[in-house]
């Protein structure tokens, strides 16, 4: 994958589809420093790409560390997205990072947590991080409304956002189970499947 995104780079210089496509390809292989850096370059070329890119470099920003950047690209691309769903997700990586800089979430995060927690998916998961439901009730509540694949890969997301969760407490063998649950759904399209690597390996170390 990084090498035809380094030749489409090639045939097009500069191109931010090209630059979000090798962006994406070194996030994936935990180069987190080179893939910002490829979405910020092509942030600054285009503006139809601003919140999947800022998303993107906020993602690649946390596993790099910098988590004061990375919230300020989940937030800039919250507010720029059009898209409720995406919106939400946003959201989540928005509360586990304040978790991380063991900051409390500001009013707006928690009155979009408080507005639905029991509502369609992912809003039990923001419920869940801002302490208005427990794993439990987030795992019930996907059991009750949920069916097959959608099941299944509404899990994957699930148990990545609970081992946040446990983190967020510092119960690293809770966190560690449940990220191993993230990996064992094989669901390996999703941010959250590859996340769940990074944060085992973090946990291993």
């Amino acid at each position: 994958g990084l090498a035809d995104a380094q030749e489409a780079l090639k045939v097009a210089p500069g191109s931010p589809r090209a630059l979000q496509c090798r962006g994406a390809t070194l996030w994936q292989g935990g180069e987190f420093a080179r893939a910002a850096a490829d979405f910020t370059q092509a942030l600054a070329v285009s503006d139809e790409l601003a919140a999947p890119l800022l998303r993107a470099r906020g993602q690649a920003r946390f596993y790099e560390g910098r988590l004061e950047a990375a919230l300020a690209d989940f937030e800039r691309a919250a507010a720029l997205g059009d898209d409720g769903s995406e919106r939400l997700f946003l959201q989540l990586w928005q509360a586990f990072s304040l978790a991380r800089l063991q900051r409390p979430l500001p009013a707006p995060l928690q009155q979009a947590a408080a507005a639905a927690p029991d509502g369609d998916w992912p809003r039990p998961a923001l419920a869940l991080l801002a302490g208005l439901r427990t794993p439990e009730q987030v795992l019930a509540r996907i059991d009750a409304t949920l069916q097959g694949d959608e099941r299944e890969l509404a899990l994957a997301e699930a148990w990545f956002y609970i081992g946040q969760w446990h983190r967020a407490r510092g119960d690293t063998t809770a966190a560690r189970t449940a990220f191993e649950r993230v990996r064992a759904q094989g669901i390996a399209m999703y941010v959250e499947h590859v996340a769940a690597g990074f944060e085992l390996r973090q946990l291993a170390r």
